[in-house]
């Protein structure tokens, strides 16, 4: 068992022992002093508030750690978040280029500009330049098996009235399937 005596036994007993064990120890102090400045902290409050201080200064001290650790962990979802979109962001650029492509394609095969005009100055929808190629399109495949050209027949050319049967048998079967599609009616009252 220890005993109180035992305690003093190394300890210095003149001043100039005293002076001496004090400079041995200066250096551990001064650095001991300087983490403690270090960290923000200061040395001679510490020791004048009590061992729990620095325990409680400690606490404070990992209850900032858990916050930090927290805010990390959303700046790494929010990272992979970003990561993804970036991914999404690029992908839809890939289709976008894609599609461009395949447009500009399209129109070099149809013969479509898009900042043609028509005769009324507005801009040339794709669907008049399409059709415009299809109608070439097949006027050609119907020269090369020796056919006559189509005339076509707009359905809104046609009077959604009646007519007689002579005007009806006067048109010719293209002209005949587009006014009964517009809903023509024939009337053969006029021939009795």
């Amino acid at each position: 068992m220890l005993k109180f005596s035992d305690l003093f036994k190394s300890a210095p007993k003149t001043l100039d022992q005293a002076k001496a064990t004090l400079a041995s120890a200066q250096p551990a102090l001064d650095s001991i002093a300087a983490l403690f400045t270090a960290a923000g902290l200061e040395l001679d409050t510490m020791l004048a508030a009590g061992p729990d201080s620095l325990k409680a200064h400690i606490a404070a001290i990992g209850a900032k750690d858990a916050d930090v650790a927290a805010a990390q962990a959303k700046i790494s979802e929010v990272e992979q978040k970003l990561s993804a979109t970036v991914a999404d962001l690029e992908s839809a650029k890939a289709a976008h280029d894609a599609l461009t492509a395949t447009h500009a394609a399209l129109c070099a095969t149809v013969d479509f500009r898009p900042e043609a005009k028509d005769a009324d100055g507005k801009p040339v929808e794709f669907s008049a330049a399409f059709k415009a190629h299809v109608a070439k399109e097949a006027a050609l495949l119907l020269a090369k098996d020796g056919r006559p050209p189509v005339t076509h027949v707009s359905a809104s050319k046609i009077e959604r009235a009646q007519i007689s049967r002579a005007a009806f048998d006067a048109m010719s079967p293209r002209e005949q399937a587009a006014f009964c599609r517009a809903g023509g009616k024939i009337n053969d009252e006029t021939q009795k």
